[in-house]
């Protein structure tokens, strides 16, 4: 009995029962530049949206402009065809104009409140929260602890990136519905100029 007494002695502590700040603070390290990372790649995403949204706008700016400042050619006799192809490529750019807008506004942003800061702040200086700080900011990022709400930072970053994109592949749609239509205008008024 006294040499097993002794072997239980030498054994090294239980692996679960040894201080594990260090690998805490590593994996909550871990979680936050993750999670900022993943706010920044969408913040980015959505930004180069709106760079293309901006440069559409421009070019469906030029051709409206272009389209309706333009004089009807002589000879061309408006038929029902040709009103026809003429509005829906002026619907169709107006569309694409509304779209890139959409693309370009701003859209809210989602971060932790000034009073939930202040409260970790003030329970940090009381002590309270002493060596759980790094899991706040982790929790600020990810809001862990609000399992109700969708609105995160990270959630919000990827849904915002999203409604861009959706929005500006809805104006891509529309100038191509819109180069069709000028297509199919361009079309009816040659063939007008080639008969006569």
């Amino acid at each position: 009995m006294t040499l097993k007494k002794r072997s239980q002695k030498a054994s090294p502590p239980d692996a679960q029962k040894r201080d594990r700040s260090a690998v805490t603070k590593s994996e909550l390290e871990a979680f936050t530049t993750h999670a900022r990372w993943l706010i920044d790649y969408h913040d980015k995403r959505g930004d180069s949206l709106t760079t293309r949204a901006t440069a559409l706008l421009g070019f469906t700016g030029v051709i409206l402009v272009l389209l309706l400042r333009g004089p009807i050619p002589k000879g061309i006799d408006v038929s029902l065809w040709i009103t026809i192809a003429a509005i829906s490529t002026i619907v169709c750019l107006l569309a694409c104009a509304l779209c890139c807008l959409l693309t370009i506004l701003p859209g809210p942003s989602t971060a932790p409140g000034v009073d939930e800061v202040r409260t970790k702040w003030i329970e940090w200086l009381g002590g309270d929260g002493r060596g759980k700080i790094l899991g706040y900011v982790t929790d600020s990022y990810l809001m862990a602890h609000d399992t109700v709400s969708k609105d995160f930072p990270v959630g919000a970053a990827y849904a915002r990136a999203d409604k861009r994109a959706n929005r500006f592949v809805a104006a891509a749609a529309a100038m191509l519905a819109a180069l069709v239509c000028l297509s199919a205008l361009l079309c009816l008024m040659y063939q007008q100029l080639a008969h006569q």
